[in-house]
């Protein structure tokens, strides 16, 4: 059985995500390959589609669409037009649409596929293309909204998902969310057999409340990890070796993305701000953060070692998304045993369990600081060992791998 992984990146909490099922099920003995539209560098046993040089399709219209009988290359700039993006509104993230000019499905990992495994696949698969000519069992394992939208990848408090996405609010031009999602609804409906699964129940619901995507079958199925680098280590040692102080409380934040609305990143400010006179209190940021007084800056942060070692030496992580799925970090940091403090919402309520691995706050900037407090002056106090534990057999690489080797294979007996 050869599983292929398809994903934009193979960096980011998607990308990352994809290649830790496609390492999890080589380590049980599979024939696993995963293929990136873009090669960053992040792991070295991800397959690049094309040259890593060529990156985006502006880049690629200046190039000519260089054409390849290896990749070949659709050169049709109508199809990857942006325009109507120009008026979005502020505030928002990433919006999508079904096209790309890559013709993936002539690719020789997909050709020699048994099973295709889609993850986030933003500018690589074309809706119409992809799902006309695909013949073989398909799983998407979605890690955001986007499949089932007209091209946002979280909603936020728009539901039009469940209808036919009209009056999108992410979008003035009329009609473009409508069309796209046409597009995506009329593609899938061709092809027929599309599997998709959800790594928190959260987004798994959504799926099944949307228009189209609600008429294919579901499954859940969590993250995978490898436990043997997102471990426990002595706090007080990883503290020292990150310079932090021994005497004070420290708080992390980490997003790859501190611009993106979503993440929260205000949230910390005011925190920051709130505790800028207090003695017991140290804050530090993984990420593109820019200078700011009171934080700890390590930057981006490729190197998995590193994280463990900056989650272990963390007392409190902090992560006040407003929208989110399944957030890689938060499952790195509870494994390394560090609670975490988070807002309700999405699935993170299925990763952090109030009192017991973290702490939960609705979304106000009054109780999030009242919660920091608490944590500080010890009303909560949380079993490191249980909290390693619960989540070494949650979020098992073994038992991950073995789910995703029973639907392939129940796929594979009905195809």
């Amino acid at each position: 059985m050869k599983i292929v992984h398809l994903s934009t990146f193979d960096n980011g909490g998607a990308g990352i995500a994809a290649h830790r099922i496609h390492r999890a099920l080589k380590s049980i003995g599979l024939d696993s390959h995963h293929l990136v539209l873009h090669k960053t560098g992040h792991y070295s046993d991800s397959n690049a589609y094309k040259e890593p040089e060529i990156r985006g399709f502006q880049k690629l219209l200046k190039k000519g669409l260089r054409i390849t009988n290896e990749l070949k290359l659709t050169p049709d700039p109508n199809r990857v037009d942006q325009s109507f993006l120009k008026d979005k509104p502020p505030g928002f993230e990433l919006f999508s649409t079904p096209y790309s000019n890559c013709k993936v499905e002539n690719h020789p990992l997909i050709m020699s596929a048994d099973i295709i495994n889609l993850h986030w696949v933003t500018e690589f698969v074309d809706y119409e293309f992809f799902f006309k000519t695909i013949k073989k069992p398909v799983v998407w394992t979605i890690h955001d909204m986007n499949l089932f939208t007209g091209g946002c990848h979280y909603s936020m408090d728009c539901n039009n998902f469940t209808s036919n996405c009209g009056q999108c609010p992410q979008i003035a031009q009329p009609n473009t969310a409508q069309k796209f999602l046409k597009i995506k609804k009329n593609a899938l409906a061709t092809y027929g057999k599309l599997n998709i699964v959800s790594p928190s129940n959260w987004l798994l619901q959504l799926s099944k409340q949307s228009s189209f995507a609600k008429d294919f079958s579901h499954h859940h199925i969590k993250y995978a990890y490898d436990t043997k680098i997102f471990k426990p280590m002595n706090k007080n040692h990883c503290k020292e070796i990150l310079g932090f102080p021994l005497d004070k409380k420290i708080i992390t934040y980490i997003s790859p993305n501190i611009d993106n609305k979503r993440k929260g990143f205000e949230y910390l400010l005011k925190l920051t701000d709130a505790f800028s006179h207090s003695n017991n209190v140290y804050f530090c940021c993984v990420g593109n953060l820019s200078s700011v007084i009171n934080i700890h800056n390590f930057g981006h942060v490729k190197d998995e070692i590193l994280m463990s070692i900056i989650y272990n030496a963390t007392d409190l992580f902090l992560m006040p998304s407003l929208a989110d799925n399944l957030p890689n970090v938060l499952i790195e940091s509870i494994l390394c045993g560090t609670p975490a403090l988070s807002f309700n919402v999405g699935g993170i309520p299925e990763i952090i369990h109030h009192g017991k691995n973290g702490i939960i706050s609705e979304v106000n900037h009054e109780l999030l600081y009242n919660e920091v407090n608490n944590f500080i002056s010890g009303k909560y106090v949380f079993d490191r060992d249980q909290i390693i534990e619960a989540a070494r057999n949650e979020y098992n690489q073994n038992k991950v791998a073995q789910q995703y080797k029973n639907l392939y294979q129940e796929l594979l007996i009905k195809a």
